[in-house]
């Protein structure tokens, strides 16, 4: 939509500006104003370099954010890392500490065992 009033309000104006009476003045004078406008500020962008100073600042913040990005990402690696070394010796622990008391019981049982079928033993 707004392409199409823009065309229309750019045929408006060559059609005003074509008049030769005080609207075709005004209207080539706004045209002039404009294209000295455009003179004016290419002259200042050569001048000052504005566009490429812009454009390395702008290189700059991409490379900063990059550079962010990337130790984001080996933070959170570390940390899954850690937690996951974490985990692996809780669960190392838990398993020592389960095979421990079953050790204790196979043990316990065992003597009991050996001890009732030691009382079962003819005496010699």
């Amino acid at each position: 939509m707004i392409p199409v009033a823009a065309a229309g309000a750019a045929g408006l104006a060559v059609a005003a500006a074509t008049r030769s009476d005080g609207v075709g003045d005004a209207a080539r004078a706004t045209g002039n104003a404009a294209v000295t406008g455009l003179a004016k500020a290419k002259e200042f962008e050569e001048q000052n370099q504005i566009g490429a100073k812009l454009k390395t600042i702008g290189e700059g913040a991409v490379a900063k954010v990059n550079a962010l990005e990337l130790l984001l990402r080996e933070s959170v690696e570390c940390a899954c890392k850690c937690k996951l070394e974490q985990v692996s010796s809780k669960s190392r622990a838990s398993l020592e500490q389960v095979s421990s008391k079953s050790r204790a019981s196979v043990n316990s049982r065992a003597s009991v065992n050996l001890s009732r079928r030691a009382s079962r033993r003819p005496k010699m």
